[in-house]
């Protein structure tokens, strides 16, 4: 008899589980307008330029993001601030072994591990949220958090972040000594500015 009871709550729990499940929504990121904005700095002057965002979200019952994923292809980096031949070499040493090793780690990703409600002033303005995810670059994966702006009209989702991470976590070790004649500075400044639709 025990054995029988103890079956019919795990079963009910399993049924309660999946009756949660069923009540979250997805949205799925428009991968042609979705952007993470990159600036990479020296101390005489920078870069700027773009990677393509591919992923999705899920939403809850009670409208509280509670999980997503989404990755940035190496091969749809841009730059902005360069024109011809320089622009091209550029790109090409960014997808190189010294930088985002294209040909082995051909993308970034991060997974949402826990969002929590945000009121601090860090951050994009207005942020309402607060990421914790793992932040995969390089093959390797760390923890890496930030506040985010997240609105929902309709069957649309917007979100809009500014962060920065440094690279050096991440293996990305290419002229990071300030002796030396180039110099690059360990923060990679973002901007995300991500939208979706409901699947």
């Amino acid at each position: 008899m025990k054995r029988i009871t103890g079956m019919a709550l795990l079963l009910l729990t399993m049924m309660a589980c999946n009756k949660k499940d069923d009540k979250d929504t997805s949205y799925k990121l428009d991968a042609t307008t979705s952007k993470a904005y990159w600036k990479g700095s020296a101390p005489d002057h920078h870069h700027t330029g773009s990677l393509q965002v591919k992923g999705d979200f899920t939403i809850d019952e009670n409208g509280m993001i509670n999980g997503g994923s989404f990755t940035m292809p190496i091969s749809s980096i841009e730059n902005f601030d360069l024109q011809g031949p320089e622009k091209q070499m550029l790109l090409d040493h960014l997808q190189s072994i010294t930088f985002f090793n294209m040909l082995v780690h051909p993308e970034a990703s991060y997974e949402i591990t826990h969002v929590e409600a945000y009121t601090g002033e860090e951050g994009i303005a207005n942020a309402n949220y607060k990421l914790t995810g793992m932040f995969t670059l390089l093959g390797n994966t760390r923890v890496l958090s930030f506040p985010i702006r997240i609105s929902r009209t309709n069957d649309q989702l917007l979100a809009q972040a500014v962060f920065s991470f440094n690279r050096l976590d991440w293996g990305m070790g290419a002229f990071n000594d300030p002796t030396q004649g180039l110099y690059i500075l360990p923060d990679i400044n973002i901007i995300l500015d991500i939208a979706a639709r409901k699947k």
